[in-house]
């Protein structure tokens, strides 16, 4: 029996449960109330990232509340943000896929329609940026420097959450089977893409980190090598300047060589034979950059997530 006025698309949510995790119970009661009114058919997967048993408990009690509720708990055996919300969205089944990377809402609830209404216009994938003013000074930094160097067509910022079509998830698959960063990968995917911005409702949850700072740096430093060449130029900027050096060195040692003020006897040739070893050694280093460059953006580093247990419950 097709209930009308509801959306007979599957939609899946994916929510990552962290050590960190706040309001737990509060987010999935917000969540299913807008999926119970505005769809048929959906499902809850909690990505159980060294949650402690509380947050856990609350989950389960939550699923007992509401018996017809279709929700999983995905257990990692090795933690790891980004691997985590990779192995949730593969374990989905929905025709649109919500990825909640935070249960911290500064937003209203009606936003995630509106997301998914985005998608009706052709998008794939929809986000939900977090407004300028509420983001941190590194954040801005990041993504700044991401942005100017990475060379693709939409830029990335801190967001809240987001939705992707199955055509989109099964692009980034296609893409790449290692994905180290999620965000990234979606921008290169080459599906249509579309942004929201909102206003937050209060201040009291913006910028609650749900992964720790040596995990964000790791993140951030793989992101920065792996999708933009700054690496390369910074490495090449430095390897110009060094050959350079040697050469200008190397223009001094022929002049002492056939001046008539010599320092020392041999000292010329054999300054000018380590002058032009280290330019070439320069110069070759400029191209090994490149080489690597570019075998980093063909082949990604290999960041293989293990789940211990899908619970259905």
């Amino acid at each position: 029996m097709i209930t009308p006025n509801k959306e007979v698309n599957f939609v899946s949510a994916v929510i990552y449960i962290g050590p960190s995790t706040c309001e737990i119970k509060t987010f999935l009661s917000s969540i299913y109330e807008v999926f119970n009114v505005n769809f048929q058919n959906y499902e809850f997967i909690c990505v159980n990232d060294n949650a402690n048993s509380s947050l856990l408990k609350e989950i389960r009690e939550f699923k007992e509340e509401l018996k017809i509720l279709a929700l999983s708990i995905v257990n990692m055996a090795v933690s790891g943000y980004e691997e985590s919300m990779v192995a949730g969205v593969d374990a989905s089944i929905g025709d649109y896929v919500f990825e909640f990377d935070s249960t911290c809402m500064d937003y209203d609830s009606s936003l995630i329609m509106k997301a998914y209404e985005k998608t009706a216009e052709g998008y794939d994938i929809v986000s939900v940026k977090a407004p300028k003013k509420n983001i941190s000074l590194v954040s801005r930094i990041f993504y700044g420097i991401y942005n100017r160097y990475s060379g693709t067509p939409y830029e990335l910022a801190t967001e809240r959450f987001r939705v992707l079509s199955r055509r989109a998830v099964n692009r980034v698959e296609a893409f790449s089977k290692i994905i180290p960063y999620r965000k990234a990968v979606y921008a290169f995917s080459g599906v249509k893409s579309a942004s929201l911005e909102y206003e937050p409702l209060s201040q009291q949850n913006v910028n609650v980190p749900e992964k720790n700072n040596n995990e964000r740096w790791n993140v951030a430093s793989d992101a920065i090598i792996l999708f933009t060449n700054i690496a390369y130029k910074i490495s090449l900027l430095f390897s110009g300047i060094m050959a350079s050096v040697m050469f200008g060195f190397g223009l001094y040692v022929v002049f002492i060589y056939f001046s008539q003020n010599k320092p020392v006897e041999g000292w010329a040739p054999l300054m000018g034979f380590m002058c032009l070893g280290f330019m070439a050694m320069f110069i070759v280093q400029a191209f090994m950059f490149k080489y690597l460059e570019m075998i980093l953006r063909l082949e990604f580093k290999k960041q293989q997530y293990i789940v211990s247990s899908i619970e259905r419950i």
